[in-house]
């Protein structure tokens, strides 16, 4: 609730707001102890005693988008005030938008939070340096519940850009997924709101400015009803009493709710505690994608397929791009199983590829070469019964090129990969959980 409304009332739809001056403004401190200011209608999970000897509150419709207040922050004056609105939830939703395609590490580019009476969009890229010390301390408070749904990629993200730690967590994505329901936000929006997101906007570049109408009624969707689709899970997972999670271990922290709920709770305090790490490049990991990709046996279409592997990891990160930018996972495997020799022969596998295979053309002969070597050498090997020691692909022989620059107008990046699904749901307990949500 915006400061001096009224319990009951609602002021009226204003026009979204954000611009202003630059000038740093300090943060509003929260009350002593993480205590939240008065007037929120939240109610906070975190202490919740089990679940039959405290019910939980009747799940609370989200209010219509023509009756919540939309805030578009995208200046440290608006986002101090923001953090400041904020420090008075007891509940808050949260998702993030982030780019990778055209960067090596990705980065956020939108911040989306939500509470029973205001939507929040922060302009991350605008903000980048202001967004921890403004929401941070909201974020890692223990006495206000953060919602989310899937949140795996969002806690790594806020600690990467913005030095941010969640407590408190309620993963909605692993609630749908210990109920045995499809647990994708665009399949709970649709059967618990009603709501039908734009799923074209996976596909966008978040990066753009300014925003559209259309793109910031789909970020604000991500966030708005959540709350809402959070509360009929919790009544649905409280409702299954002791029957287990699935796919999800029980809690065993004493004092914890039983059953699916308390799994839930479990499931999503671990993952605050994990620590965002960049991943170094793997030889076994590059094997293990060379199997996917059908190239399991000693020999050169594998040993190629990890030279450019281990070629496009050291670009990647030398050039700050994407893996999928630089060498597509199509192109690497024709590549490997092609093993070109020449200049042309590179060209006529590439085709009309926009990777930067062909601004590197050397280095990709060079390690396409060594692959080759390598993969000749565990052939033999294999084929006469011995072992090839396991040994990393040889450097590329030719220097990287300067990286092609940056074009912001670039194609958008891929659709987020899906989260694996429930394989086999017990009828029994599905009948249950089910009845519980319906």
């Amino acid at each position: 609730r915006l400061a001096g409304a009224r319990p009951g009332r609602r002021p009226a739809p204003p026009a979204v707001r954000g611009a202003g001056p630059v000038a740093v403004p300090g943060v509003a401190a929260r009350g002593a102890g993480g205590e939240a200011a008065q007037g929120q209608r939240g109610r906070g999970w975190g202490s919740l005693a089990p679940p039959e000897s405290r019910p939980p509150p009747p799940p609370l419709p989200s209010q219509p988008l023509d009756a919540t207040s939309l805030t578009f922050v995208d200046t440290p004056p608006a986002l101090a005030a923001a953090a400041a609105r904020l420090a008075g939830a007891k509940e808050i939703a949260l998702d993030l938008e982030a780019h990778s395609y055209r960067s090596f590490q990705g980065f956020t580019c939108l911040i989306q939070l939500s509470t029973r009476d205001e939507d929040i969009i922060i302009d991350a890229l605008a903000l980048r340096g202001c967004v921890g010390e403004a929401v941070g301390p909201i974020f890692a408070d223990p006495s206000v519940v953060k919602v989310a749904h899937g949140a795996r990629g969002d806690v790594g993200w806020l600690q990467r850009d913005f030095g941010v730690a969640l407590a408190n967590l309620f993963d909605t994505g692993l609630a749908a997924k210990a109920l045995g329901l499809p647990h994708g936000l665009a399949a709970l929006l649709e059967s618990i709101v009603g709501v039908v997101p734009d799923k074209r906007w996976q596909l966008a570049d978040w990066r753009a400015r300014p925003l559209t109408p259309a793109a910031l009624a789909y970020a604000r969707a991500d966030t708005h009803y959540l709350l809402y689709v959070a509360d009929r899970l919790r009544a649905a997972l409280v409702a299954a009493g002791d029957a287990p999670a699935l796919g999800l271990s029980p809690a065993t922290r004493p004092g914890a709710p039983r059953g699916a709920l308390g799994a839930v709770l479990e499931a999503s305090r671990l993952l605050c505690g994990e620590v965002y790490r960049k991943t170094p490049f793997s030889r076994a990991a590059a094997l293990d994608a060379a199997a996917k990709a059908g190239l399991r046996a000693p020999g050169p279409a594998r040993s190629v397929f990890v030279s450019l592997t281990d070629w496009r990891d050291a670009l990647c990160r030398a050039s700050d791009e994407s893996v999928g930018y630089v060498l597509p996972k199509a192109l690497l495997v024709r590549l490997a199983r092609g093993a070109p020799a020449s200049p042309a022969a590179l060209r006529a596998l590439a085709g009309g590829s926009t990777s930067l295979v062909l601004t590197h053309e050397a280095a990709v002969l060079a390690a396409i070469a060594a692959g080759v070597a390598e993969g000749e050498r565990e052939a033999a090997e294999a084929q006469e019964g011995g072992t090839a020691p396991a040994r990393p692909a040889p450097a590329p022989a030719a220097p990287l090129a300067p990286p092609a620059v940056n074009d912001a107008s670039m194609a958008s990046p891929p659709a987020r990969r899906p989260r694996p699904t429930v394989v086999a749901v017990a009828a029994g307990a599905a009948s249950a959980f089910g009845a519980a949500l319906a």
